[in-house]
């Protein structure tokens, strides 16, 4: 239930700027990413962002899903909130941009073993999430842009973990619980595309 709230509480944030009036932003994107990562994982991210002309500041919405497959045990992970970025320096005319950026949002992970009795109930992790991190982004056109970066830090989560006993010849388990303090890495490749009118000189 909780995935399906987010994902259409994202999909409200991106419609928003198709149907609401000029803002106080002179460009909002929309980002598609994909990025393959640690031990054969898949990162799917999508981002909505707004931003003045001069792109000091870039606020965005930004969401991530990410699953993996091992021979014991099935990963899937997802990643939702928002991140701010900040313009450190650039290259080649503000052709190359280097950004600071600052992610913070909810988490959630979840691993399943494949086999009997560990398939009975996943392992979970999930909580708030604080994750500096450095992109590079780049203009192709007036509406097409590049962006990699990545974000690590901590993540405060609450856990989950079977803990399976036999009774009276019959296997059960009960749900440990408990919080703790994790390192978290995401790092995407997204292409962005500018969603508002192009601006005449005198506009901007």
């Amino acid at each position: 239930m909780a995935k399906r709230i987010i994902f259409f509480s994202f999909l409200l944030v991106l419609s928003y700027p198709l149907l609401a009036r000029e803002s106080i932003f002179k460009e909002q994107r929309i980002g598609f990413g994909y990025y393959p990562s640690f031990k054969g994982s898949q990162n799917f991210w999508l981002n909505y962002s707004v931003n003045k002309r001069s792109q000091k500041m870039i606020y965005s919405i930004r969401g991530m899903y990410n699953f993996r497959s091992e021979s014991n045990q099935e990963v899937t992970n997802y990643a939702i909130g928002p991140c701010i970025s900040a313009r450190v320096f650039t290259l080649f005319k503000n052709k190359l941009d280097f950004r600071a950026t600052l992610f913070g949002g909810y988490v959630n992970f979840t691993y399943k073993k494949v086999d009997y009795p560990g398939n009975l109930y996943p392992s979970q992790y999930n909580g708030a999430a604080l994750m500096p991190g450095f992109n590079i982004q780049t203009e192709l056109t007036d509406r097409i842009g590049i962006r990699y970066g990545g974000n690590a830090g901590v993540y405060y989560a609450k856990t989950e973990e079977p803990i399976f006993y036999k009774k009276n010849g019959i296997l059960n388990y009960d749900v440990y619980t408990n919080k703790g303090i994790y390192w978290i890495i995401l790092v995407d490749f997204s292409i962005t595309i500018k969603i508002t009118k192009n601006y005449l000189p005198h506009q901007r």
